[in-house]
């Protein structure tokens, strides 16, 4: 097919363009990490509207490249920090800094409980899990971002949750005291 044919040349010219300015080498990993991970999500970008929107989610009949792939996936060093910043990234929006936290300062009125925030931290799970997803779909292999991000991204939510539940069902004991 001559359109997956042009695609690939276009995805051919962009990696040429990438290494004649070194954009994924490793002078960019220490200078420059913020400038990196902002390349990659454009990278994911690019990948994810080439399946969604040019080929209109049907990648299966002849492979079309994946920048995700030929950058990120084919260099071993740079898919593990990547990764890495990704589960950082993750876990930090989950469980710091954000609306959750409040109900740590949040002062309570005479008789009046503050219990834990579980329905906006699942809000956000649930977006984090679809980027996740998005992210994951973009590898022709994504295990390794699956078994690095994906799955702790899951168990550390179960386990607030849980904790969070322990907490409720231990105030509500408290009051029917």
């Amino acid at each position: 097919d001559l359109s997956i044919d042009f695609l690939n040349e276009i995805i051919r010219l962009c990696q040429w363009v990438f290494e004649q300015h070194d954009l994924f080498g490793k002078r960019q990993v220490l200078q420059q990490p913020m400038h990196l991970c902002q390349a990659i999500e454009q990278l994911l970008k690019f990948d994810n509207f080439i399946a969604t929107t040019v080929l209109g989610g049907n990648t299966h009949a002849k492979r079309v490249l994946s920048l995700m792939d030929i950058y990120v996936a084919g260099d071993d060093e740079l898919l593990e920090w990547w990764m890495d910043r990704e589960r950082e990234a993750i876990f930090d929006s989950l469980f710091h800094g954000t609306i959750l936290d409040q109900n740590s300062t949040a002062t309570a009125l005479p008789g009046q409980i503050i219990y834990p925030a579980v329905a906006p931290r699942a809000e956000l799970f649930c977006s984090l899990l679809r980027s996740v997803r998005t992210k994951a779909a973009a590898f022709s292999f994504s295990a390794p971002y699956l078994q690095r991000v994906a799955a702790p991204l899951c168990l550390q939510f179960l386990d607030a949750v849980h904790d969070s539940a322990t907490e409720l069902k231990g105030n509500l004991l408290q009051q029917r005291r």
